[in-house]
Protein backbone atom coordinates (compact mmCIF):
# COMPACT_ATOMS: atom_id res chain seq x y z
CA UNK A 1 0.00 0.00 0.00
CA UNK A 2 1.75 3.76 -1.18
CA UNK A 3 2.83 5.56 1.85
CA UNK A 4 -0.38 8.64 1.79
CA UNK A 5 1.89 10.40 4.24
CA UNK A 6 4.98 10.97 2.12
CA UNK A 7 2.95 12.33 -0.28
CA UNK A 8 2.35 15.53 1.38
CA UNK A 9 5.99 16.71 2.36
CA UNK A 10 6.24 18.78 -1.05
CA UNK A 11 6.34 22.77 -1.09
CA UNK A 12 7.26 25.16 -2.95
CA UNK A 13 7.03 29.31 -2.44
CA UNK A 14 3.80 29.74 -1.83
CA UNK A 15 0.87 31.07 -4.72
CA UNK A 16 -0.27 33.44 -2.24
CA UNK A 17 3.40 34.80 -3.01
CA UNK A 18 2.59 35.04 -6.49
CA UNK A 19 -0.62 36.60 -5.57
CA UNK A 20 0.80 39.16 -3.16
CA UNK A 21 2.81 39.89 -6.06
CA UNK A 22 -0.61 40.62 -8.32
CA UNK A 23 -2.52 42.15 -6.06
CA UNK A 24 0.26 45.18 -5.99
CA UNK A 25 0.34 45.48 -9.27
CA UNK A 26 -2.94 45.95 -9.91
CA UNK A 27 -3.19 49.31 -7.36
CA UNK A 28 -1.09 51.35 -9.39
CA UNK A 29 -2.48 50.15 -12.48
CA UNK A 30 -5.96 50.47 -11.65
CA UNK A 31 -5.79 53.74 -9.82
CA UNK A 32 -7.01 55.14 -6.38
CA UNK A 33 -10.21 53.86 -7.00
CA UNK A 34 -9.71 50.64 -7.06
CA UNK A 35 -7.15 50.77 -3.60
CA UNK A 36 -8.83 47.60 -2.67
CA UNK A 37 -7.92 44.75 -5.25
CA UNK A 38 -4.61 44.62 -2.48
CA UNK A 39 -6.96 43.40 0.56
CA UNK A 40 -8.91 40.99 -1.95
CA UNK A 41 -5.58 39.36 -3.64
CA UNK A 42 -4.19 39.33 -0.08
CA UNK A 43 -5.71 37.43 2.42
CA UNK A 44 -2.83 36.09 3.92
CA UNK A 45 -0.41 36.42 1.41
CA UNK A 46 2.19 38.11 3.72
CA UNK A 47 3.17 35.35 5.92
CA UNK A 48 4.79 33.58 3.13
CA UNK A 49 7.09 36.44 3.21
CA UNK A 50 9.17 36.21 6.13
CA UNK A 51 11.38 34.31 6.05
CA UNK A 52 10.50 35.14 2.18
CA UNK A 53 11.69 35.19 -0.79
CA UNK A 54 12.67 38.05 -2.81
CA UNK A 55 9.97 38.20 -5.68
CA UNK A 56 6.80 39.90 -4.02
CA UNK A 57 9.71 42.24 -2.28
CA UNK A 58 10.66 43.44 -5.67
CA UNK A 59 7.05 43.51 -7.66
CA UNK A 60 6.01 45.53 -4.68
CA UNK A 61 8.74 48.32 -4.51
CA UNK A 62 7.87 48.73 -7.98
CA UNK A 63 4.21 49.72 -7.70
CA UNK A 64 3.06 49.87 -4.29
CA UNK A 65 1.52 53.10 -3.53
CA UNK A 66 -0.39 52.04 -0.49
CA UNK A 67 -0.17 49.54 1.85
CA UNK A 68 -2.06 48.40 4.92
CA UNK A 69 -1.62 49.40 8.37
CA UNK A 70 -3.61 46.11 9.70
CA UNK A 71 -5.57 43.36 7.85
CA UNK A 72 -6.35 40.19 9.40
CA UNK A 73 -8.32 37.09 8.50
CA UNK A 74 -10.19 33.95 9.61
CA UNK A 75 -10.54 30.88 7.21
CA UNK A 76 -11.38 27.42 7.04
CA UNK A 77 -10.30 24.98 4.67
CA UNK A 78 -10.90 21.21 3.93
CA UNK A 79 -9.82 18.95 1.88
CA UNK A 80 -11.10 15.30 1.11
CA UNK A 81 -9.04 12.42 0.18
CA UNK A 82 -10.58 9.23 -1.31
CA UNK A 83 -7.70 6.45 -2.57
CA UNK A 84 -8.49 3.24 -3.99
CA UNK A 85 -5.35 0.71 -3.88
CA UNK A 86 -5.92 -3.11 -3.84
CA UNK A 87 -6.90 -3.08 -0.04
CA UNK A 88 -10.18 -0.64 -1.14
CA UNK A 89 -11.22 2.52 -0.65
CA UNK A 90 -9.79 4.90 1.70
CA UNK A 91 -11.20 8.62 2.62
CA UNK A 92 -9.66 11.14 5.00
CA UNK A 93 -9.91 14.85 5.41
CA UNK A 94 -7.82 17.21 5.75
CA UNK A 95 -9.14 20.55 7.82
CA UNK A 96 -7.42 23.98 9.02
CA UNK A 97 -8.97 27.35 10.45
CA UNK A 98 -6.56 29.39 10.15
CA UNK A 99 -6.12 33.44 11.63
CA UNK A 100 -3.34 35.40 10.48
CA UNK A 101 -2.98 38.99 10.70
CA UNK A 102 -0.35 41.54 10.14
CA UNK A 103 0.65 45.20 11.33
CA UNK A 104 2.83 47.78 9.46
CA UNK A 105 4.14 50.87 10.91
CA UNK A 106 6.31 53.85 10.17
CA UNK A 107 9.89 53.51 12.12
CA UNK A 108 12.01 56.17 12.87
CA UNK A 109 15.52 55.74 14.35
CA UNK A 110 18.24 58.03 14.98
CA UNK A 111 17.12 60.35 12.02
CA UNK A 112 16.92 57.30 9.61
CA UNK A 113 13.02 56.50 8.38
CA UNK A 114 12.45 52.86 8.02
CA UNK A 115 9.08 50.98 7.43
CA UNK A 116 8.34 47.85 9.73
CA UNK A 117 5.98 44.93 9.44
CA UNK A 118 4.89 42.48 12.05
CA UNK A 119 3.13 39.26 11.47
CA UNK A 120 1.94 36.04 13.12
CA UNK A 121 -1.05 33.65 12.94
CA UNK A 122 -2.85 30.72 14.80
CA UNK A 123 -3.91 27.81 13.05
CA UNK A 124 -5.03 24.36 13.66
CA UNK A 125 -4.25 21.40 11.58
CA UNK A 126 -6.77 18.23 11.98
CA UNK A 127 -7.14 15.18 10.12
CA UNK A 128 -10.14 12.59 10.46
CA UNK A 129 -11.68 9.43 8.70
CA UNK A 130 -15.45 10.14 7.52
CA UNK A 131 -16.47 6.88 8.74
CA UNK A 132 -14.92 7.18 11.84
CA UNK A 133 -12.21 4.71 11.64
CA UNK A 134 -9.80 6.01 12.43
CA UNK A 135 -8.37 8.06 15.35
CA UNK A 136 -8.94 11.80 14.57
CA UNK A 137 -5.23 13.79 14.82
CA UNK A 138 -5.16 17.49 15.41
CA UNK A 139 -2.29 19.96 15.84
CA UNK A 140 -3.19 23.34 17.41
CA UNK A 141 -0.62 26.61 18.00
CA UNK A 142 0.45 30.27 17.27
CA UNK A 143 2.64 30.75 14.90
CA UNK A 144 6.31 31.87 14.51
CA UNK A 145 6.89 35.71 14.88
CA UNK A 146 7.80 37.71 12.12
CA UNK A 147 9.18 40.82 11.84
CA UNK A 148 10.70 42.90 8.79
CA UNK A 149 12.66 46.18 7.73
CA UNK A 150 12.54 48.04 4.96
CA UNK A 151 14.91 51.29 3.96
CA UNK A 152 15.14 53.05 1.05
CA UNK A 153 18.77 55.11 0.54
CA UNK A 154 18.34 58.80 -0.44
CA UNK A 155 19.00 59.44 -3.95
CA UNK A 156 19.69 62.33 -6.36
CA UNK A 157 16.24 63.76 -7.76
CA UNK A 158 17.70 63.49 -11.11
CA UNK A 159 18.11 59.80 -10.64
CA UNK A 160 16.25 57.23 -12.09
CA UNK A 161 17.56 54.32 -9.63
CA UNK A 162 16.06 53.77 -5.72
CA UNK A 163 18.25 51.23 -3.75
CA UNK A 164 16.20 49.32 -0.82
CA UNK A 165 18.03 47.16 2.20
CA UNK A 166 15.63 44.55 3.96
CA UNK A 167 15.78 42.75 6.62
CA UNK A 168 13.53 39.90 8.18
CA UNK A 169 13.22 37.76 11.37
CA UNK A 170 11.22 34.92 11.80
CA UNK A 171 11.49 34.66 15.91
CA UNK A 172 10.60 31.39 17.12
CA UNK A 173 7.62 31.90 18.83
CA UNK A 174 5.92 29.10 17.15
CA UNK A 175 4.84 25.52 17.70
CA UNK A 176 8.07 23.65 16.14
CA UNK A 177 8.62 20.26 18.40
CA UNK A 178 6.14 17.66 17.42
CA UNK A 179 5.57 14.16 18.61
CA UNK A 180 6.11 11.54 15.91
CA UNK A 181 2.29 11.43 15.24
CA UNK A 182 2.12 15.53 15.07
CA UNK A 183 4.79 14.87 11.91
CA UNK A 184 3.23 12.75 10.14
CA UNK A 185 0.21 14.97 10.37
CA UNK A 186 2.00 18.25 9.55
CA UNK A 187 3.83 16.86 6.64
CA UNK A 188 0.46 16.40 4.77
CA UNK A 189 -0.57 19.93 5.61
CA UNK A 190 3.04 21.05 3.85
CA UNK A 191 1.89 20.59 0.53
CA UNK A 192 1.98 23.16 -2.59
CA UNK A 193 -0.44 20.99 -4.39
CA UNK A 194 -3.19 21.07 -1.00
CA UNK A 195 -1.79 25.35 -0.53
CA UNK A 196 -2.88 25.55 3.18
CA UNK A 197 -2.56 29.43 4.26
CA UNK A 198 -0.82 27.85 7.59
CA UNK A 199 1.19 24.81 6.02
CA UNK A 200 3.92 25.57 9.15
CA UNK A 201 3.57 26.34 12.39
CA UNK A 202 7.14 26.89 13.89
CA UNK A 203 10.57 26.64 13.17
CA UNK A 204 14.16 28.09 14.19
CA UNK A 205 15.34 31.37 14.04
CA UNK A 206 15.49 32.41 10.33
CA UNK A 207 17.46 35.99 8.93
CA UNK A 208 16.86 37.37 6.08
CA UNK A 209 18.77 40.27 4.09
CA UNK A 210 18.06 41.50 0.48
CA UNK A 211 19.18 44.30 -1.35
CA UNK A 212 17.61 45.29 -4.81
CA UNK A 213 17.45 48.79 -7.01
CA UNK A 214 14.49 49.88 -9.00
CA UNK A 215 14.43 51.82 -12.43
CA UNK A 216 11.51 54.16 -13.65
CA UNK A 217 11.20 54.39 -17.53
CA UNK A 218 8.33 56.92 -17.69
CA UNK A 219 5.66 53.28 -18.24
CA UNK A 220 8.66 50.84 -18.00
CA UNK A 221 9.53 49.89 -14.49
CA UNK A 222 12.69 47.35 -13.86
CA UNK A 223 13.59 46.02 -10.38
CA UNK A 224 16.93 43.62 -9.99
CA UNK A 225 18.48 42.50 -6.52
CA UNK A 226 19.12 39.23 -4.27
CA UNK A 227 17.92 38.04 -0.89
CA UNK A 228 20.25 35.39 1.48
CA UNK A 229 17.72 33.32 3.94
CA UNK A 230 19.80 31.66 7.25
CA UNK A 231 17.87 29.36 8.75
CA UNK A 232 18.14 28.25 12.35
CA UNK A 233 17.77 24.81 13.76
CA UNK A 234 15.46 23.43 16.24
CA UNK A 235 13.99 20.48 17.87
CA UNK A 236 11.66 18.82 15.23
CA UNK A 237 11.10 15.61 17.92
CA UNK A 238 12.04 15.06 20.90
CA UNK A 239 16.04 14.68 20.77
CA UNK A 240 16.16 15.12 16.97
CA UNK A 241 17.58 18.41 15.96
CA UNK A 242 17.18 19.40 12.17
CA UNK A 243 18.88 22.14 10.24
CA UNK A 244 17.17 23.58 6.94
CA UNK A 245 19.63 24.69 4.22
CA UNK A 246 19.74 28.05 3.51
CA UNK A 247 18.85 29.91 0.37
CA UNK A 248 19.84 32.18 -1.51
CA UNK A 249 17.86 33.93 -4.65
CA UNK A 250 18.75 36.40 -7.53
CA UNK A 251 15.71 38.07 -9.08
CA UNK A 252 14.66 40.34 -11.88
CA UNK A 253 10.97 41.82 -12.27
CA UNK A 254 9.80 43.88 -15.21
CA UNK A 255 6.54 46.31 -15.53
CA UNK A 256 5.40 47.78 -18.45
CA UNK A 257 2.06 49.72 -17.82
CA UNK A 258 0.19 51.52 -20.76
CA UNK A 259 -3.51 53.12 -21.20
CA UNK A 260 -5.43 49.71 -20.72
CA UNK A 261 -3.16 47.28 -20.11
CA UNK A 262 -0.60 45.74 -18.21
CA UNK A 263 2.17 42.92 -18.40
CA UNK A 264 4.42 41.80 -16.19
CA UNK A 265 7.41 39.62 -15.98
CA UNK A 266 9.77 38.46 -13.38
CA UNK A 267 12.32 35.24 -13.99
CA UNK A 268 14.66 34.23 -10.83
CA UNK A 269 17.53 31.33 -9.64
CA UNK A 270 17.27 29.83 -5.90
CA UNK A 271 20.33 27.57 -4.67
CA UNK A 272 20.22 25.81 -1.56
CA UNK A 273 22.42 24.23 0.99
CA UNK A 274 22.37 21.05 2.82
CA UNK A 275 19.85 20.08 4.96
CA UNK A 276 21.02 18.28 8.19
CA UNK A 277 19.24 15.98 10.68
CA UNK A 278 20.80 15.40 13.94
CA UNK A 279 24.10 17.06 12.45
CA UNK A 280 24.62 14.50 9.75
CA UNK A 281 23.86 15.87 5.78
CA UNK A 282 20.95 13.69 4.48
CA UNK A 283 19.34 16.08 1.60
CA UNK A 284 20.38 18.64 -0.99
CA UNK A 285 18.03 20.14 -3.04
CA UNK A 286 18.19 21.10 -6.61
CA UNK A 287 18.57 24.62 -7.65
CA UNK A 288 14.81 26.10 -8.70
CA UNK A 289 14.31 28.52 -11.91
CA UNK A 290 11.27 30.76 -10.96
CA UNK A 291 9.20 32.53 -14.12
CA UNK A 292 6.00 34.25 -13.84
CA UNK A 293 3.74 36.47 -15.99
CA UNK A 294 0.70 38.48 -15.51
CA UNK A 295 -1.16 40.37 -18.40
CA UNK A 296 -4.08 42.33 -17.08
CA UNK A 297 -6.34 44.77 -19.21
CA UNK A 298 -8.63 47.36 -17.06
CA UNK A 299 -11.90 48.72 -18.34
CA UNK A 300 -14.04 51.58 -16.65
CA UNK A 301 -15.39 49.66 -13.34
CA UNK A 302 -13.04 46.58 -13.37
CA UNK A 303 -10.10 44.44 -15.06
CA UNK A 304 -9.41 40.83 -16.03
CA UNK A 305 -5.99 39.13 -15.95
CA UNK A 306 -4.00 36.26 -17.37
CA UNK A 307 -1.54 34.64 -15.30
CA UNK A 308 1.19 32.15 -15.80
CA UNK A 309 4.15 30.86 -13.27
CA UNK A 310 6.15 28.35 -14.08
CA UNK A 311 9.01 26.50 -11.13
CA UNK A 312 11.91 24.22 -12.72
CA UNK A 313 13.57 22.21 -10.00
CA UNK A 314 16.86 20.35 -11.26
CA UNK A 315 17.85 16.89 -9.63
CA UNK A 316 17.44 17.00 -6.04
CA UNK A 317 20.01 14.23 -3.70
CA UNK A 318 18.18 12.30 -0.54
CA UNK A 319 21.82 11.09 0.96
CA UNK A 320 19.68 9.51 3.65
CA UNK A 321 16.62 8.06 3.98
CA UNK A 322 12.94 9.77 3.89
CA UNK A 323 13.20 11.19 7.39
CA UNK A 324 10.20 13.13 8.49
CA UNK A 325 9.92 15.11 4.75
CA UNK A 326 10.84 17.79 6.70
CA UNK A 327 12.92 19.78 3.77
CA UNK A 328 10.75 22.07 1.36
CA UNK A 329 11.06 20.31 -1.49
CA UNK A 330 11.70 16.61 -1.95
CA UNK A 331 10.75 15.92 -5.12
CA UNK A 332 11.96 17.08 -8.80
CA UNK A 333 8.42 17.78 -9.87
CA UNK A 334 7.89 20.81 -12.15
CA UNK A 335 5.69 23.08 -11.25
CA UNK A 336 2.53 25.21 -13.55
CA UNK A 337 0.03 27.47 -12.43
CA UNK A 338 -2.18 29.27 -14.48
CA UNK A 339 -5.10 31.52 -13.62
CA UNK A 340 -7.98 33.54 -15.27
CA UNK A 341 -9.86 35.65 -13.58
CA UNK A 342 -10.85 39.85 -12.79
CA UNK A 343 -12.88 41.89 -10.89
CA UNK A 344 -15.98 44.29 -10.73
CA UNK A 345 -16.75 47.40 -9.01
CA UNK A 346 -20.64 46.99 -8.37
CA UNK A 347 -20.96 50.14 -6.45
CA UNK A 348 -18.54 52.72 -5.08
CA UNK A 349 -18.20 50.61 -1.57
CA UNK A 350 -18.64 47.30 -3.15
CA UNK A 351 -16.65 45.19 -5.31
CA UNK A 352 -16.35 41.45 -6.10
CA UNK A 353 -13.91 39.25 -7.51
CA UNK A 354 -13.91 36.00 -9.26
CA UNK A 355 -11.13 33.74 -10.32
CA UNK A 356 -10.25 30.28 -12.09
CA UNK A 357 -7.12 28.44 -11.57
CA UNK A 358 -5.46 25.25 -12.40
CA UNK A 359 -2.38 24.03 -10.64
CA UNK A 360 -0.29 21.32 -11.40
CA UNK A 361 3.02 19.29 -11.35
CA UNK A 362 4.68 17.60 -13.78
CA UNK A 363 6.23 14.03 -13.16
CA UNK A 364 9.36 13.95 -12.26
CA UNK A 365 12.60 12.14 -13.97
CA UNK A 366 11.26 8.95 -12.34
CA UNK A 367 7.78 9.39 -14.36
CA UNK A 368 5.86 9.61 -10.92
CA UNK A 369 4.20 12.16 -8.60
CA UNK A 370 1.96 14.25 -10.94
CA UNK A 371 -1.01 15.92 -9.78
CA UNK A 372 -3.24 18.78 -10.34
CA UNK A 373 -6.17 21.06 -8.81
CA UNK A 374 -8.86 23.44 -10.58
CA UNK A 375 -10.22 25.79 -8.21
CA UNK A 376 -12.97 28.77 -8.30
CA UNK A 377 -13.49 31.18 -5.88
CA UNK A 378 -15.42 34.12 -5.55
CA UNK A 379 -15.02 37.21 -3.19
CA UNK A 380 -16.90 40.18 -2.25
CA UNK A 381 -15.22 43.75 -0.06
CA UNK A 382 -17.06 46.27 1.26
CA UNK A 383 -16.03 49.73 2.36
CA UNK A 384 -17.20 50.45 5.46
CA UNK A 385 -15.15 53.53 6.57
CA UNK A 386 -12.37 55.86 4.54
CA UNK A 387 -9.60 53.18 5.46
CA UNK A 388 -11.42 50.23 6.74
CA UNK A 389 -12.63 47.30 4.54
CA UNK A 390 -14.38 43.98 5.03
CA UNK A 391 -14.14 41.13 2.55
CA UNK A 392 -15.79 37.24 2.22
CA UNK A 393 -15.29 34.54 0.28
CA UNK A 394 -15.33 30.67 -0.62
CA UNK A 395 -13.77 28.61 -3.01
CA UNK A 396 -14.36 25.00 -4.14
CA UNK A 397 -11.29 22.82 -5.94
CA UNK A 398 -10.98 19.36 -7.33
CA UNK A 399 -8.16 17.32 -8.80
CA UNK A 400 -5.94 14.34 -8.28
CA UNK A 401 -2.05 12.86 -7.28
CA UNK A 402 -0.51 10.23 -8.41
CA UNK A 403 1.45 9.50 -5.45
CA UNK A 404 5.04 8.40 -4.95
CA UNK A 405 5.78 5.66 -2.85
CA UNK A 406 8.93 6.35 -0.99
CA UNK A 407 9.11 2.86 0.86
CA UNK A 408 9.93 0.72 -2.33
CA UNK A 409 12.69 1.09 -4.90
CA UNK A 410 11.45 3.47 -7.92
CA UNK A 411 12.35 0.77 -10.27
CA UNK A 412 10.12 -1.50 -8.41
CA UNK A 413 7.36 0.29 -8.17
CA UNK A 414 7.36 1.84 -12.27
CA UNK A 415 7.51 -1.90 -13.00
CA UNK A 416 4.45 -2.96 -10.66
CA UNK A 417 2.39 0.37 -11.68
CA UNK A 418 3.99 2.68 -14.57
CA UNK A 419 0.99 5.20 -14.08
CA UNK A 420 0.51 4.42 -10.52
CA UNK A 421 -3.80 4.26 -11.43
CA UNK A 422 -4.12 2.10 -8.46
CA UNK A 423 -3.42 4.43 -6.28
CA UNK A 424 -4.62 7.51 -7.65
CA UNK A 425 -6.16 10.09 -4.96
CA UNK A 426 -9.36 12.44 -5.57
CA UNK A 427 -9.36 15.40 -4.43
CA UNK A 428 -12.63 17.85 -3.58
CA UNK A 429 -11.96 20.71 -1.56
CA UNK A 430 -13.99 23.56 -0.13
CA UNK A 431 -12.61 27.10 1.69
CA UNK A 432 -14.00 30.03 3.18
CA UNK A 433 -12.59 33.48 4.75
CA UNK A 434 -13.39 36.87 6.35
CA UNK A 435 -11.73 39.31 7.23
CA UNK A 436 -10.79 43.26 7.88
CA UNK A 437 -8.45 45.71 6.28
CA UNK A 438 -6.87 48.60 7.66
CA UNK A 439 -5.93 51.24 4.81
CA UNK A 440 -3.53 54.44 4.55
CA UNK A 441 -0.46 54.44 6.14
CA UNK A 442 1.78 55.35 3.64
CA UNK A 443 -0.61 57.26 1.99
CA UNK A 444 1.83 60.09 2.55
CA UNK A 445 4.77 58.17 0.88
Amino acid sequence: MVNSTSLFTIQTVPMYVHVHRLGHFFVTTVGTGYQLLVFVFLPVGILGMLPGQLSEVVAGKLVMEHADRLRTDLSYQIWRLRQTNKDGIQTNELRQFAWPWIWRSKLRLSGIDAKIMVASRLATMQKSDPDGMATKQQILGLGDTQIAMDYQFQRSPRSLRNWYLGLGLSLPTGKSQLQPTQADLANQFYSEILNFKVSRLGEGFNVNGSLFATYKFDVLQLAIGGNYLAKGQYQVLPGKIYNPGNELQFQTVTLWQGQIAGWQNSFGVRGYSPDRFDQQIWFQQGIEVLANSILTFRFPKGQIFIEHQLTHRLKNHQLEGQQFGLQLRNTNNNLRRSAFGGRYRVSPVTQVKLQYERLFTLPNENKMGRSTIRSTSFETAIQFQDHLWANFGIGFGQGEIVPIDYQQPETESLAGNPDGLENRIQLNGFSFWIGLRQQGIFDSD
